[in-house]
């Protein structure tokens, strides 16, 4: 009798961790995940080009992190409003781009730090602009409309 409740609870834990398991993860980058985005929301994971990719919401916001084969968090991206920005950012913008209209806004980290990816219209044209987190801007590039 043991031997059967044994089997059964067995069983069941294996049918229950294989439902709940989430394709296209790895058990490491899964374990790093929970640690570094503890609120995380509607994960999904793919992989994609040697990755772990999970896309979730955080604090109401689009994110997307990668994690590499061991584990490790390689890098995240964060969709943000312009007034999320430090004020730092916001005004080295304004300064370089007067009455832009801002059209998108990312927050990117990796091993490099912190930048701040946006792309605006600005005097009638689009541009893609990075910025650190000081208000330093590192690149300027136009984008076709």
């Amino acid at each position: 009798m043991k031997r059967t409740i044994f089997c059964l609870s067995l069983l069941l834990t294996i049918s229950v961790s294989t439902v709940f398991a989430h394709p296209g993860t790895d058990p490491l980058s899964e374990k790093t995940f929970r640690k570094e985005f503890r609120t995380a929301e509607n994960v999904k994971w793919s992989q994609e080009e040697g990755y772990s990719k999970a896309t979730f919401l955080v604090g109401g916001s689009r994110a997307i992190a990668w994690f590499g084969a061991d584990g490790q968090l390689v890098g995240s991206v964060r969709d943000l409003l312009y007034n999320q920005l430090p004020l730092v950012v916001m005004s080295s913008v304004d300064k370089r781009f007067k009455d832009a209209a801002i059209l998108d806004v990312r927050e990117v980290t990796n091993n490099e730090g912190t930048r701040y990816r946006l792309t605006l219209e600005y005097k009638a044209r689009k541009y893609n602009v990075s910025v650190y987190t000081d208000g330093a801007i590192s690149e300027i590039s136009k984008t076709k409309k």
